[in-house]
């Protein structure tokens, strides 16, 4: 079954939204990169769903996961 994806950046963090085609349930999977700003998110549908975001934060900080 196929899969339709939210990505939302926010002041708290990440966030991905998750449903199949009749968008009636959604599931919600984060916050990722809490503590930081998330301007932009973006997802590679060719692997194993690497998401990819551009943060903000006061101070060193990095991630992978």
């Amino acid at each position: 079954m196929k899969k339709l994806y939210l990505l939302v950046g926010t002041h708290k963090g990440a966030f991905m939204l998750t449903s199949n085609l009749d968008r009636k349930k959604w599931k919600q999977h984060g916050p990722f990169l809490q503590g930081g700003d998330v301007n932009h998110l973006t997802m590679n549908p060719d692997d194993d769903g690497t998401l990819y975001a551009c943060a903000n934060s006061y101070g060193k900080k990095g991630c992978q996961g």
